[in-house]
């Protein structure tokens, strides 16, 4: 008996969820919520919510529990409707967001959704469709033809406010193929600090999806991390095949001919650009008519035949010329009488031999007008070529903007003018086709560069002129109001943002100079160059000094505090320095954060904590370190690079990293993970050295020159 064929089948998706919980305090709440089911015999959608949030109250939790009750309910009540993915997923999303909006009309506590990360993923058949607030980490690879696998951001490609919409909190979503062999993992956010060294690219592509989350959470378990981790592995492979009934063989070679990909569509619309054109470019382009390779080919066989008459008709001209055989004696006295009257050409044969010179000259003419247009035509068919490819490559780059996959932008972007900037401008209308091409590239790079030019920024505060340059040292908040130091007049400073009123404390006299100032909870402390220390209380308007042990420390460059301990950086000796507090005033315990100097912060600006530890370097680059290690951080998107970083400001609570770049003029603003979210310019800058930021209002605090200026945060 034959053995029947086999059909093909509908592919399945294997999950395997990551959990490690080694933190000492519950300070967020993550997990992975997962919906499926049978429906009418076969396999349902899958439902896979991804959470994490960065405060453990109970109102989060509430929260969490009403879009889950939400999304489980509206699964149940669409898996066994045969609709299309994203018309179910757009139900799915509406149900949620209507969920949200109906619990917060009856909470009375409010949601800060800046520590709101959730992501919602729908998988169904070949598809999955995605929506989400905030950021995680993931990975998508997509098989490719060759074997190999494609690396994708797919949680960055989708499009979310810059402000979450309590009225709307998902705002957009995207679907997409997801066919066997691909992969995605995803999870909380601490997982991208630890990316490379547990090797999940690398393990998801050598091993079963099962086998590399289980060693994922193997090695997470023997590192010992006091945090939260939470994920999942997701891939697509394909179903147990099932017997089909019995086909010829040239009904399924038909079929395998008929299936394409993706990008074969692609192919096919691209050719049919290029026939249509063929045909359309005498009325669309005239001139371009007469250097098109297919004009050639057309006229060609014409030319040749116009040649062949044009010598067959020289030929016979000469054979027709009559020969002169006059009486040798007649023609002597002939010429005796008119000389030149016996001459072998008469009007008539002149005529025949002017007109094949024109004949031959127009040939000679239209020949070498023919090579030159057809060599001309060749260039202008390489030319084109290489246009159409940068104008694609802009396209996609445009494309790739839309969705947010800024890094794929700028790679696309920069090998379309590559390729443009080398094509010649040896006609009018190429050099117009090229400028112009080349403004467009221009317009796309300014939106990369992502610039926000402020024209009149708030002025808070400014000293007198009389004063040297440089005179505002730091600036800091405390309680809603601001604070700097005047090193020159050797006083604290307090500023209230909404009155612009100002108030004076005088620091003690002292020989040492005003270096560095720390909010505490309801003083400041500042930190003299010589290691002393005072304490400034606003309410009472006093400042005193206070103990600072600090006996290893050589330079107080920048400090801040951080769960109640002072972190003091300290270029001199290459190190940072952590003292704990009593009575949140006087500081001891002095211990090094690092077990060895780390060359690098001989060049260290600045500092700032939020549970990494970010370091600036005079040279504008970024350090981050994560329990005494240093943590790869790459600043993404930044152009033109930095070349200085004086000052830099971050918290637990906020989703920003802000920067100040006195060479450049600019204040720069990138997410948690490196990627630029915004450059501010002014033409009032003249080179900021400090900023802090009040989060919840929306405001940057800048220290430019001896002035504070206020700006909104993007």
């Amino acid at each position: 008996m034959s053995q029947e064929p086999f059909s093909h089948s509908q592919p399945q998706f294997r999950l395997a969820e990551i959990d490690v919980n080694l933190a000492v305090t519950d300070e967020k709440i993550a997990g992975v919520f997962r919906f499926d089911g049978e429906e009418r015999g076969k396999r349902g959608p899958i439902l896979v919510i991804l959470v994490e949030i960065a405060s453990s109250l109970y109102v989060y939790e509430q929260l969490l529990d009403a879009i889950n009750t939400a999304a489980e309910q509206t699964r149940h009540l669409l898996v066994a409707v045969d609709a299309d993915p994203m018309a179910r997923f757009e139900k799915i999303t509406q149900k949620i967001n209507e969920a949200i909006v109906a619990f917060l009309a009856q909470e009375p506590t409010p949601i800060s959704w800046n520590r709101v990360n959730m992501f919602v993923l729908e998988l169904s058949d070949r598809s999955l469709c995605l929506t989400g607030i905030g950021h995680m980490t993931n990975l998508f690879l997509q098989k490719q033809k060759d074997g190999g696998a494609k690396a994708f951001d797919l949680f960055g490609s989708l499009e979310q406010a810059t402000i979450v919409d309590p009225q709307k909190p998902f705002t957009s979503l995207i679907c997409g193929d997801f066919h066997p062999g691909d992969l995605l993992f995803a999870g909380t956010t601490n997982f991208e600090r630890l990316r490379h060294e547990l090797q999940i690219k690398e393990r998801l592509l050598s091993l079963p999806p099962i086998t590399a989350a289980l060693e994922i959470r193997q090695d997470l378990e023997h590192r010992h991390i006091p945090d939260l981790f939470s994920g999942i592995v997701i891939a697509s492979v394909n179903a147990p095949h099932q017997p089909a009934p019995f086909r010829k063989t040239e009904e399924l070679k038909k079929e395998e001919e008929e299936e394409e990909e993706p990008i074969d569509s692609i192919e096919r619309l691209h050719q049919g650009e290029l026939e249509t054109d063929a045909i359309l470019v005498p009325t669309t382009h005239p001139l371009e008519e007469f250097t098109h390779p297919k004009f050639f080919d057309a006229w060609k066989p014409r030319l040749q035949d116009f040649g062949q008459k044009i010598s067959s008709s020289f030929k016979g001209a000469i054979k027709r010329r009559p020969m002169s055989h006059k009486d040798p004696l007649t023609l002597s006295s002939l010429r005796g009488m008119n000389a030149g009257h016996g001459a072998s050409l008469d009007a008539q044969a002149k005529k025949k031999w002017i007109a094949i010179g024109v004949v031959v000259l127009i040939i000679v003419v239209a020949g070498v007008w023919f090579f030159r247009a057809r060599a001309f035509a060749k260039e202008q068919t390489v030319w084109n070529t290489i246009y159409t490819q940068a104008v694609e490559k802009k396209n996609q780059a445009e494309g790739d903007l839309t969705y947010g996959n800024e890094d794929g932008a700028r790679r696309f972007l920069k090998d379309a003018i590559a390729l443009v900037s080398g094509l010649d401008e040896k006609t009018k209308e190429r050099k117009t086709t090229k400028t112009q091409f080349l403004k467009d590239a221009a317009d796309v790079q300014n939106k990369l560069k992502r610039e926000t030019h402020i024209d009149n920024p708030t002025e808070l505060f400014s000293l007198s002129p009389e004063q040297p340059a440089g005179s505002l040292a730091t600036i800091a908040q405390l309680n809603g109001a601001l604070f700097t130091l005047d090193t020159a007049g050797r006083a604290l400073v307090q500023i209230d943002p909404t009155t612009k009123q100002m108030t004076r404390m005088p620091l003690p006299e002292s020989t040492a100079k005003p270096k560095t100032l720390v909010a505490l909870k309801t003083s400041l402390l500042v930190l003299m160059d010589d290691r002393t220390a005072f304490v400034a209380k606003p309410d009472a308007q006093t400042v005193k000094a206070v103990a600072f042990g600090a006996s290893k420390v050589s330079s107080t460059q920048a400090a801040t505090i951080y769960n109640g301990r002072l972190y003091v950086l300290d270029p001199e000796t290459k190190m940072i320095w952590r003292y704990t507090s009593t009575d949140g005033t006087q500081f001891s315990g002095e211990k090094a954060y690092f077990k060895l100097p780390v060359d690098a912060l001989s060049e260290a600006a600045s500092l700032a904590i939020d549970a990494n530890v970010y370091v600036t370097l005079k040279n504008g680059k970024v350090m981050r370190f994560f329990s005494g290690t240093e943590d790869p951080w790459t600043l993404r998107g930044i152009d033109p690079p930095l070349q200085s970083n004086a000052g830099i400001w971050t918290s637990l609570d906020a989703d920003r990293v802000i920067m100040a770049d006195p060479t450049g003029k600019r204040v720069i603003v990138v997410s948690k993970d490196g990627q630029l979210v915004a450059q501010i310019l002014s033409q009032k800058f003249q080179g900021p050295t400090d900023v802090t930021a009040d989060a919840k209002n929306k405001k940057l605090y800048v220290v430019d020159g001896n002035k504070v200026l206020q700006v909104e945060m993007p």
